[in-house]
């Protein structure tokens, strides 16, 4: 008996335009590391911004066959666009960790020192940091500002565009000002450029017979 089976797999995503991706398991993959990476905006390098482009879809074919038995083909999923009717939502999240000076090492790696752990813990205590605006400039200069936004949980902003992100291809956003847990309005000018990805990858699995 020999069974054999394929894949082709598709993410539809928006990326950071120097992301690199790779079908290789170890490396960042297409669609599931599309998040930017975190993004110090203070001096002392403790506060980070998270943000992604919350539009995306992914699909895969997957057939096989057993011989000499049985003929098999199957299809999990098959969307392979982004939704037409789906406004353009960007996701923004603001991180706090101890910087290098408040952590030490041991054979498990860093820990928060006493003093690290006291700042994390007063922090928190205060409520979460939260992105408070957020403008993109599409492709012909045009910049638009949020239709609305929305707190998923107290550390999420999800800021929504009258623009549907199907008709969209390369586009940048700026972050110009956040507001930290201790009620504090601060000015930022962080610019993220994004493009579209359609990645698609074949994979043959090993079987044994």
């Amino acid at each position: 008996m020999v069974f054999s089976c394929a894949s082709i797999e598709r993410d539809l995503y928006f990326k950071k335009q120097d992301a690199k991706t790779s079908w290789i398991e170890s490396e960042p993959q297409p669609g599931r590391y599309s998040k930017s990476e975190p993004i110090p905006i203070d001096e002392d390098g403790s506060i980070f911004i998270h943000t992604y482009v919350e539009n995306k879809s992914s699909g895969s074919y997957l057939w096989g066959f057993i011989i000499p038995i049985i003929p098999v083909f199957y299809l999990p999923d098959f969307k392979f666009h982004l939704d037409p009717n789906e406004n353009l939502k960007i996701n923004c999240s603001i991180s706090y960790w101890p910087a290098k000076h408040h952590l030490v090492q041991d054979s498990r790696g860093f820990r928060m020192n006493e003093n690290g752990l006291k700042l994390y813990t007063e922090r928190a205590k205060l409520g979460a940091d939260k992105c408070r605006a957020l403008t993109i400039t599409l492709e012909d200069g045009t910049t638009l500002t949020p239709l609305k936004t929305s707190n998923p949980h107290p550390s999420l902003t999800v800021f929504e565009f009258d623009k549907k992100a199907a008709s969209l291809r390369a586009f940048s956003y700026r972050i110009s000002a956040i507001e930290l847990n201790s009620k504090e309005k601060k000015e930022i000018d962080v610019v993220i450029p994004v493009v579209f990805e359609d990645y698609t990858r074949y994979y043959t699995p090993k079987i044994a017979p």
